[in-house]
């Protein structure tokens, strides 16, 4: 036990070191992971479990002080940057934690029921998945009654179709652009124009009732186990469904859900490539290639990884929440904020060459303009929303 907990903690440390790069994503160790691997397939999966696991608490950091989103958790940037500016930087942090602890109880408490009936659960959400989007989109409009959130919609979703569909980048980073475009940037523009500072936290953290943590962290769950199953859906996407599904505008309770998505996701994905044989994730596609055959007990031992993982990647993410927020308000803010909007440019421009950097200015372009006129910027999720459901019909 001593010796898989000692790989473990390797991957725990590369969790919390890529979890501080923005932009960073699971799926990026992933494939490091398979490329560069020294150890045997157990024990290199075991590391990547636990890098996954904690890099999905850590990279909350960044997203929220940094306004620098990776896939998942582009949608945190809006709810979580607003807190910060209340003041309320470090209890967004916390929120995120307490709903990946949360989901990553239920579902390894859920362990013995994905093993019965994992398979049919697959299949009803696989026949229902498009259905289900386009109600979502149909009921968002609805509730808005606004046209410019149509125009948002549209806009960001034939962006995305050109992207994910017709592969016009042709990177396997291809979404750090399309995101970053249009959440990341503008809301750093935004920031820089206005020339706001980092307030002084408030201490006296709102307390987290223990059913409102429950609730979004089941919440968290389902999105979850949505990702962990279905092509072609990704956190964001599952989060937006399940919260808008539950008609909730809580800021408090959309960071509890968004942070159980990526956790959870890592560990269904992983016992679906075990019950279905399906990998979903980035990590479960490594531990596929790692392990090509993975056993009833690899699969006890990764979920359990995960949760243990869990737990130290909570404390972690505490501590650096505190830590780093300390150093952010000693720097001037705006100059921060054009540091990290160079910063993204050139990862663009690094991982996705000039036409990456191209559909980050167009991006940032459409998700200003949104931002701008009001209109609520979750609808600039039809750049994954709208290639989906056509992937699905």
């Amino acid at each position: 036990m001593l010796y898989i907990f000692s790989f473990l903690f390797i991957g725990f440390l590369i969790g919390v070191i890529t979890g501080l790069i923005p932009g960073f994503h699971p799926n990026l160790i992933a494939t490091l992971a398979v490329s560069y691997a020294i150890f045997p397939p157990l024990e290199s999966s075991v590391i990547l479990v636990s890098a996954g696991v904690t890099n999905t608490f850590i990279n909350f950091i960044p997203a929220i002080y940094l306004g620098a989103p990776s896939a998942s958790t582009a949608l945190s940037v809006l709810p979580g940057h607003k807190l910060l500016l209340e003041g309320r930087g470090r209890e967004a942090i916390r929120l995120t934690v307490v709903g990946g602890l949360i989901s990553v109880s239920i579902v390894t408490i859920l362990f013995p029921v994905f093993f019965f009936g994992l398979d049919r659960i697959y299949g009803a959400l696989q026949n229902y998945m498009p259905f289900v989007l386009i109600l979502i989109i149909v009921f968002m409009v609805w509730k808005d009654r606004r046209i410019d959130s149509i125009l948002f919609f549209f806009l960001s979703g034939m962006l995305g179709y050109i992207v994910l569909e017709h592969n016009f980048i042709g990177t396997m980073h291809d979404l750090f652009p399309l995101l970053a475009g249009l959440f990341g940037i503008p809301m750093l523009i935004h920031s820089f124009r206005k020339d706001p500072e980092i307030p002084l936290e408030d201490r006296s953290i709102k307390h987290i009732g223990r059913r409102e943590a429950v609730r979004e962290g089941t919440l968290g769950s389902i999105a979850g186990i949505i990702v962990g199953l279905l092509p072609g859906i990704g956190s964001a996407q599952a989060t937006y469904m399940v919260r808008e599904l539950t008609d909730e505008d809580s800021e408090r309770g959309f960071m509890m859900a968004i942070g159980g998505v990526n956790t959870s996701n890592i560990l269904v994905s992983i016992v679906a490539v075990y019950i279905i044989g399906r990998a979903r994730s980035g990590i479960a596609v490594s531990i596929q290639n790692l392990m090509k055959t993975l056993t009833f007990n690899n699969a006890v031992v990764l979920v359990l990884t995960g949760f243990i993982s869990a737990g130290l990647a909570a404390g972690a993410a505490i501590y650096l929440a505190k830590r780093s927020l300390r150093l952010f308000r000693k720097m001037d803010y705006r100059r921060l904020c054009f540091g990290v909007l160079v910063f993204i440019l050139s990862i663009s421009l690094l991982l996705t060459g000039p036409k990456g950097l191209g559909v980050a200015l167009v991006g940032s372009s459409i998700g200003l303009s949104c931002l701008l006129s009001g209109s609520r910027r979750s609808y600039l999720m039809g750049s994954i929303l709208f290639p989906v459901i056509l992937f699905f019909l």
